[in-house]
Protein backbone atom coordinates (compact mmCIF):
# COMPACT_ATOMS: atom_id res chain seq x y z
CA UNK A 1 0.00 0.00 0.00
CA UNK A 2 1.27 3.43 -0.95
CA UNK A 3 2.17 5.70 1.98
CA UNK A 4 0.41 9.09 1.87
CA UNK A 5 2.30 12.37 1.93
CA UNK A 6 0.76 13.24 5.30
CA UNK A 7 1.89 9.96 6.79
CA UNK A 8 5.42 10.34 5.38
CA UNK A 9 5.69 13.74 7.05
CA UNK A 10 4.36 12.32 10.31
CA UNK A 11 6.95 9.52 10.20
CA UNK A 12 9.70 12.09 9.55
CA UNK A 13 8.50 14.08 12.56
CA UNK A 14 8.73 10.99 14.76
CA UNK A 15 12.19 10.13 13.45
CA UNK A 16 13.37 13.66 14.28
CA UNK A 17 11.58 14.18 17.62
CA UNK A 18 12.26 10.73 19.03
CA UNK A 19 15.71 9.60 17.91
CA UNK A 20 15.78 6.71 20.40
CA UNK A 21 12.56 5.10 19.18
CA UNK A 22 12.97 1.95 17.13
CA UNK A 23 11.70 1.60 13.56
CA UNK A 24 9.22 -0.98 14.86
CA UNK A 25 7.77 1.47 17.42
CA UNK A 26 7.38 4.21 14.80
CA UNK A 27 5.82 1.72 12.38
CA UNK A 28 3.29 0.68 15.04
CA UNK A 29 2.29 4.28 15.78
CA UNK A 30 1.73 5.15 12.11
CA UNK A 31 0.34 1.76 11.04
CA UNK A 32 2.96 1.15 8.35
CA UNK A 33 5.60 -1.52 7.79
CA UNK A 34 9.09 -1.32 9.22
CA UNK A 35 10.41 -1.25 5.65
CA UNK A 36 8.32 1.88 5.00
CA UNK A 37 9.95 3.62 7.96
CA UNK A 38 13.42 2.47 6.89
CA UNK A 39 12.85 3.67 3.32
CA UNK A 40 11.67 7.13 4.40
CA UNK A 41 14.60 7.43 6.80
CA UNK A 42 17.07 6.48 4.05
CA UNK A 43 15.70 9.13 1.68
CA UNK A 44 15.80 11.77 4.43
CA UNK A 45 19.40 10.86 5.34
CA UNK A 46 20.35 11.30 1.69
CA UNK A 47 18.34 14.40 0.79
CA UNK A 48 17.72 16.12 4.14
CA UNK A 49 15.43 19.15 4.32
CA UNK A 50 14.99 19.09 0.54
CA UNK A 51 12.91 15.92 0.93
CA UNK A 52 10.66 17.54 3.56
CA UNK A 53 10.22 20.66 1.44
CA UNK A 54 9.19 18.56 -1.55
CA UNK A 55 6.63 16.63 0.48
CA UNK A 56 5.16 19.77 2.01
CA UNK A 57 4.88 21.28 -1.46
CA UNK A 58 2.42 18.53 -2.35
CA UNK A 59 0.00 19.56 0.39
CA UNK A 60 -2.49 22.44 0.56
CA UNK A 61 -1.01 25.22 2.71
CA UNK A 62 -3.71 24.77 5.36
CA UNK A 63 -2.73 21.13 5.85
CA UNK A 64 0.40 21.84 7.86
CA UNK A 65 1.86 24.11 10.49
CA UNK A 66 5.34 24.25 11.97
CA UNK A 67 8.22 22.17 10.65
CA UNK A 68 6.27 18.96 10.14
CA UNK A 69 2.75 17.85 11.04
CA UNK A 70 1.15 16.82 14.31
CA UNK A 71 -1.13 13.79 14.34
CA UNK A 72 -3.19 12.38 17.17
CA UNK A 73 -1.35 9.60 18.97
CA UNK A 74 2.05 10.68 17.67
CA UNK A 75 2.95 12.51 20.89
CA UNK A 76 3.43 9.35 22.96
CA UNK A 77 6.82 8.87 21.35
CA UNK A 78 7.71 12.46 22.16
CA UNK A 79 6.71 11.91 25.79
CA UNK A 80 8.99 8.87 26.04
CA UNK A 81 11.88 10.77 24.48
CA UNK A 82 11.52 13.54 27.09
CA UNK A 83 11.55 11.05 29.96
CA UNK A 84 14.59 9.38 28.43
CA UNK A 85 16.44 12.69 28.14
CA UNK A 86 15.81 13.72 31.75
CA UNK A 87 16.89 10.34 33.13
CA UNK A 88 19.99 10.53 30.95
CA UNK A 89 20.77 13.98 32.39
CA UNK A 90 20.08 12.80 35.95
CA UNK A 91 23.15 10.53 35.88
CA UNK A 92 21.52 8.03 38.25
CA UNK A 93 22.43 4.90 36.33
CA UNK A 94 21.41 2.18 38.79
CA UNK A 95 18.80 1.37 41.41
CA UNK A 96 15.07 0.72 41.44
CA UNK A 97 12.56 2.37 39.14
CA UNK A 98 8.88 2.16 40.09
CA UNK A 99 6.99 1.99 36.81
CA UNK A 100 3.69 1.44 35.02
CA UNK A 101 5.06 -0.16 31.86
CA UNK A 102 3.25 -1.03 28.67
CA UNK A 103 2.95 -4.74 27.95
CA UNK A 104 5.93 -4.28 25.62
CA UNK A 105 8.08 -2.40 28.18
CA UNK A 106 8.72 0.31 25.58
CA UNK A 107 10.03 3.04 27.91
CA UNK A 108 12.17 0.58 29.82
CA UNK A 109 13.61 -0.74 26.57
CA UNK A 110 14.73 2.80 25.72
CA UNK A 111 16.27 3.25 29.19
CA UNK A 112 18.31 0.11 28.61
CA UNK A 113 20.41 2.28 26.28
CA UNK A 114 21.37 4.44 29.27
CA UNK A 115 22.08 1.64 31.73
CA UNK A 116 21.41 -2.05 32.17
CA UNK A 117 21.80 -1.67 35.94
CA UNK A 118 18.28 -0.44 36.59
CA UNK A 119 15.73 -2.90 37.90
CA UNK A 120 12.02 -2.25 37.62
CA UNK A 121 9.20 -2.60 40.12
CA UNK A 122 6.25 -2.82 37.71
CA UNK A 123 2.55 -2.50 38.55
CA UNK A 124 -0.54 -3.37 36.51
CA UNK A 125 -4.10 -3.98 37.72
CA UNK A 126 -5.65 -5.39 34.55
CA UNK A 127 -5.24 -9.22 34.60
CA UNK A 128 -4.74 -9.64 30.84
CA UNK A 129 -2.26 -6.76 30.58
CA UNK A 130 -0.48 -8.10 33.65
CA UNK A 131 0.03 -11.51 32.03
CA UNK A 132 1.47 -9.93 28.88
CA UNK A 133 3.70 -7.65 30.94
CA UNK A 134 5.06 -10.54 33.00
CA UNK A 135 5.84 -12.55 29.85
CA UNK A 136 8.43 -9.94 28.85
CA UNK A 137 9.58 -8.74 32.26
CA UNK A 138 12.98 -10.45 32.08
CA UNK A 139 14.02 -8.71 28.86
CA UNK A 140 15.49 -5.69 30.62
CA UNK A 141 17.48 -6.79 33.65
CA UNK A 142 17.47 -9.75 35.98
CA UNK A 143 15.83 -8.26 39.07
CA UNK A 144 12.56 -6.94 37.65
CA UNK A 145 9.47 -7.70 39.72
CA UNK A 146 5.84 -7.45 38.55
CA UNK A 147 2.86 -6.86 40.84
CA UNK A 148 -0.83 -7.04 40.00
CA UNK A 149 -1.76 -4.08 42.16
CA UNK A 150 -2.00 -0.31 42.23
CA UNK A 151 1.28 1.61 42.08
CA UNK A 152 -0.04 3.70 44.97
CA UNK A 153 0.44 0.75 47.31
CA UNK A 154 4.19 0.93 46.69
CA UNK A 155 4.34 4.71 46.88
CA UNK A 156 2.64 4.86 50.29
CA UNK A 157 4.96 2.14 51.67
CA UNK A 158 8.18 3.63 50.26
CA UNK A 159 11.01 5.01 52.37
CA UNK A 160 13.07 8.11 51.68
CA UNK A 161 15.54 7.63 48.79
CA UNK A 162 14.13 4.19 47.97
CA UNK A 163 13.81 4.76 44.21
CA UNK A 164 16.02 6.28 41.55
CA UNK A 165 13.04 7.36 39.43
CA UNK A 166 9.25 6.99 39.22
CA UNK A 167 7.54 6.50 35.84
CA UNK A 168 3.86 7.08 36.57
CA UNK A 169 2.07 6.70 33.26
CA UNK A 170 -1.33 7.01 34.92
CA UNK A 171 -3.44 7.99 31.91
CA UNK A 172 -6.14 9.07 34.35
CA UNK A 173 -7.43 12.25 35.99
CA UNK A 174 -5.33 14.20 38.47
CA UNK A 175 -7.82 13.98 41.34
CA UNK A 176 -7.55 10.18 41.30
CA UNK A 177 -3.79 10.21 41.92
CA UNK A 178 -3.09 13.55 43.65
CA UNK A 179 -2.54 12.02 47.11
CA UNK A 180 0.11 9.54 46.01
CA UNK A 181 1.92 12.13 43.87
CA UNK A 182 1.92 14.51 46.83
CA UNK A 183 3.11 11.73 49.18
CA UNK A 184 5.98 10.78 46.87
CA UNK A 185 7.26 14.36 46.78
CA UNK A 186 6.74 15.22 50.45
CA UNK A 187 8.41 12.00 51.63
CA UNK A 188 11.28 12.22 49.11
CA UNK A 189 11.02 8.60 48.02
CA UNK A 190 13.12 9.44 44.93
CA UNK A 191 16.83 10.07 45.36
CA UNK A 192 18.35 13.52 44.81
CA UNK A 193 18.73 14.11 41.09
CA UNK A 194 16.05 11.55 40.28
CA UNK A 195 12.82 12.29 38.43
CA UNK A 196 9.12 11.65 38.84
CA UNK A 197 7.43 11.51 35.42
CA UNK A 198 3.62 11.75 35.55
CA UNK A 199 1.23 11.31 32.62
CA UNK A 200 -2.37 12.44 33.07
CA UNK A 201 -5.53 13.31 31.16
CA UNK A 202 -6.15 17.02 30.76
CA UNK A 203 -9.83 16.65 29.96
CA UNK A 204 -12.44 18.53 31.94
CA UNK A 205 -13.11 17.49 35.53
CA UNK A 206 -15.50 18.99 38.05
CA UNK A 207 -13.69 17.76 41.16
CA UNK A 208 -13.41 20.36 43.96
CA UNK A 209 -9.62 20.39 43.80
CA UNK A 210 -9.50 20.94 40.02
CA UNK A 211 -12.24 23.59 40.19
CA UNK A 212 -10.30 25.51 42.84
CA UNK A 213 -7.08 25.37 40.82
CA UNK A 214 -8.87 26.57 37.70
CA UNK A 215 -10.48 29.42 39.62
CA UNK A 216 -7.12 30.38 41.13
CA UNK A 217 -5.51 30.43 37.70
CA UNK A 218 -8.38 32.51 36.35
CA UNK A 219 -8.10 35.03 39.22
CA UNK A 220 -4.33 35.36 38.84
CA UNK A 221 -4.12 35.50 35.06
CA UNK A 222 -7.46 36.88 33.96
CA UNK A 223 -7.60 34.09 31.36
CA UNK A 224 -10.79 32.16 30.73
CA UNK A 225 -10.57 28.40 31.32
CA UNK A 226 -11.84 26.39 28.36
CA UNK A 227 -14.57 23.98 29.39
CA UNK A 228 -12.81 20.94 27.95
CA UNK A 229 -9.29 21.74 29.07
CA UNK A 230 -7.72 21.42 32.52
CA UNK A 231 -4.14 21.96 31.39
CA UNK A 232 -3.60 25.05 33.53
CA UNK A 233 -5.05 23.38 36.63
CA UNK A 234 -2.74 20.38 36.25
CA UNK A 235 0.29 22.62 35.76
CA UNK A 236 -0.65 24.74 38.78
CA UNK A 237 -0.92 21.64 40.99
CA UNK A 238 2.64 20.60 40.14
CA UNK A 239 4.06 24.10 40.50
CA UNK A 240 2.43 24.43 43.93
CA UNK A 241 3.91 21.05 44.86
CA UNK A 242 7.29 22.26 43.63
CA UNK A 243 7.12 25.33 45.86
CA UNK A 244 6.45 23.17 48.93
CA UNK A 245 8.89 20.29 48.35
CA UNK A 246 12.40 19.54 47.08
CA UNK A 247 11.08 18.79 43.59
CA UNK A 248 11.08 21.25 40.70
CA UNK A 249 9.10 21.09 37.46
CA UNK A 250 11.60 20.53 34.62
CA UNK A 251 9.26 19.54 31.78
CA UNK A 252 5.65 20.10 30.72
CA UNK A 253 4.56 18.43 27.49
CA UNK A 254 1.01 18.38 26.13
CA UNK A 255 0.06 15.95 23.38
CA UNK A 256 -2.70 13.69 22.07
CA UNK A 257 -2.79 9.93 22.44
CA UNK A 258 -6.46 9.19 21.67
CA UNK A 259 -7.20 11.71 24.47
CA UNK A 260 -5.66 15.08 25.39
CA UNK A 261 -2.68 14.26 27.63
CA UNK A 262 -0.03 16.06 29.64
CA UNK A 263 3.36 14.81 30.80
CA UNK A 264 4.90 16.61 33.80
CA UNK A 265 8.42 15.75 34.95
CA UNK A 266 9.65 16.69 38.41
CA UNK A 267 13.28 16.47 39.49
CA UNK A 268 14.49 16.33 43.09
CA UNK A 269 16.89 19.14 43.86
Amino acid sequence: MKTSVEKKLAILQSLTDVPFATAQEIAEVHDVSISNVAGIKAIYNKRGIEYITKLRGKLPHKSFSGAFLNFEGDGKLGARERMFRHIQLAKLRCGKILTLPSTEWKMERMLNQISKRFNYIACENNPECFKKMVAKSDWYGTNNVCHQTSVGNFIFQAKEDEYSHLLLDYCGKLETFQKEIKYACENKIVKKGGIIAVTLYRTRSNSPMISKLNQLHSDMSGQHIEMNDNTNAVKMFFHCLSALTEFEVVEEFTYNDSSPMILVILKRR
